[in-house]
Formats: structure tokens, sequence, C-alpha cells
């Protein structure tokens, strides 16, 4: 996890510009194969009589019309074969219809390991108790084991590491005497967390890191990032676009290209939440502009990275 955080904090505060290959390039196609198949999850879970009564409440009814809502933009985009950026709009569309599944199948799990909980009674706590914490062990041994394979840098795998590594930390500490609901939940984040991750690792090619140059010769290290820009850039890696946001309220770092580096990343995270909310909310895009143009004003230096952003984003960037 550390290793991974690290190689892509490198990669985006330093700005590099070096392309990755075509191969890595995100796919609309792929895209939009995790996508249906995060659906299919879901939807399967509606024939589980384990699962089928939690369909009926509203608020999962709503955020399934959300999903397969962001799913058919990603289709129409690709269809568009007018639009130049059909490609990189489905593959958005794609990225945020999959997350929206992959929640909502995280929400449906907890429902479940909660009704099995409470079904137990005071009277099987202990029984309970022994397999919680039995099938976290397990959970936690498959979660490192996925953690030191070789990962590639696209952002879905990222992703999906990231949100592995958070509900590995979480379950440190748990013992006999961790309240029986925490424990259900460390379960359920685990249990999501390890699937989201070996399905990452099954879609998405792995790459090895690149190969130093001939007659290559290490650098200094380079100065100590500020704390808050590390964790804004962990939460952009791992997603939390609204989080970026609200870590970053105030860009105004210790330095120019920290500051520079803070407006860059602002203003991703605000117009991948464009995107998410179906491209309806103006003011986003307005406020990605802006933060563009500051960040050129900051550092002109700084650039998005092609393998960290967006093709879209690194076109709205581009504009003067």
């Amino acid at each position: 996890m550390t290793r991974r955080l690290s190689s892509g904090l490198a990669t985006l505060l330093l700005a590099l510009a070096a392309p990755i290959p075509a191969t890595a390039q995100p796919s609309p196609g792929w895209s939009l194969a995790a996508a249906e198949g995060a659906a299919d999850a879901v939807e399967a879970m509606r024939d589980d009589p384990a699962f089928a009564p939690f369909f009926q409440d509203p608020a999962i009814t709503t955020r399934l019309r959300q999903a397969h809502a962001k799913l058919a933009l990603a289709k129409d985009s690709l269809a568009d074969t007018r639009n130049r950026y059909a490609g990189s709009q489905a593959h958005e569309f794609a990225v945020a219809a999959e997350r929206a599944f992959r929640e909502i199948e995280r929400e449906l799990w907890r429902r479940r390991r909660r009704v099995e909980t409470t079904a137990a009674g005071v009277v099987g706590n202990g029984a309970v108790r022994r397999q919680l914490l039995s099938d976290i062990a397990a959970l936690v041994g498959q979660g490192r084991e996925l953690l030191a394979r070789p990962g590639s840098s696209w952002p879905n795998e990222r992703q999906a590491r990231a949100e592995l590594g958070r509900a590995l930390e979480a379950a440190r500490g748990i013992g006999a005497a961790t309240p029986l609901e925490r424990l259900e939940t460390v379960r359920s984040e685990l249990t999501a967390a390890t699937l989201a991750a070996r399905y990452a690792y099954r879609t998405w090619p792995s790459q090895g890191p690149p190969l130093p140059p001939a007659h290559w010769v290490e650098t200094p290290p380079p100065a100590p990032v500020p704390a808050r820009l590390r964790q804004a850039v962990e939460r952009f890696l791992a997603g939390d676009y609204r989080g970026v946001v609200q870590l970053l309220v105030d860009p105004n770092l210790e330095n120019g290209r920290a500051t520079a580096l803070a407006y860059l990343l602002r203003g991703a995270a605000r117009y991948a939440l464009f995107v998410e909310s179906g491209e309806r909310e103006g003011e986003l895009l307005t406020a990605a502009q802006a933060d563009a143009h500051a960040c050129r004003r900051s550092d002109p230096s700084v650039q998005p990275v092609r393998d960290t952003f967006s093709p879209r984003y690194l076109a709205l960037f581009a504009e003067p």
C-alpha cells in the first residue's frame, strides 16, 4: 500500500510530462466492461433471498437508478461519433458508474451482515464473535497477498488498492473485546475491498515499473511535500474528489510550486465531480477552469500528467 501510494505521489507531485504507452491508455471499452461487470454483480444479488429485501428500500432504488444513468451516459457518449472527446467521456462516465455500483454492492453486504448479527441474538454472540474474528483474519491475509502483487497504474486498480489498504488499516487492533457491530463493519468493508481489488487485477493489464535509463544516477531527494498536499493527493488517487476540494479550500501552501499543484488537484477534482454530476452542475466546470488558470499563474512549469488525469481535463487545462 505504501509503495503504491508513494509511486502515485511521486508521479503526481513531480508533474512528469512523459506519456504512458498507448496500450496503457484508458480504454472506454474496458471501462464499460468493468462498469457492466459491477452492475451484473449488483443485479445478481436481487435473486438472492438474503439480499432481495434490501432492494425495496427507496434509498437503494435511487442509488441504483443513478448508477444506471451513469452507465447509460457512458454508452451514449461512446456512440456519439461527431464528438472527438467521445471516447474519454465514455471512459469517465463508465468509471463513475462502476464506482457507484461497487458502493451499492458494499452497502448491500453491510446490511446483510447487520441482519445476520442481529438474528444471532445475545445467546449466540460468542459464536458470532468467533466467526467474525476468523473471517477477518482470513480476509486480512488475502488482502495482504493482493497488495503484495505487482500492480499497474490504471485508475481503477489504483483506487481498489487504496480502498483495500484503508480496510486493512481499519482491521488493525481488532480483538475479542471489539463490539460486534464494529467487527461486522470491518468484515463487510474487507470483503468488498478484497473483491474489488481482485476484480481490478482481472480487468486491467499489469504494468511493470519503468527501467532506469542507461548510466542512471540517483538524484537528490526532492524537498518535503506539504502534509496537506500529500493528503490531497492520496484522496485524489483514491477517487475521493469531494475530500480533495474540502482539504484544499485554501490552496495557498509553502511555495509557488506546491500552491500550483494544489490548484491543479482541486481543479481536477472539481472537473471529476462535474462529470459525475452528468455535466449538469456548471459551477463546478467554471471553478475547475479557474483553478487551471490559477495553477498556471502560480507556476507555469506545472502541468497535468497523462497517466493520472483524464484526456478531457488535459484539454480543459490547455485552454487559454
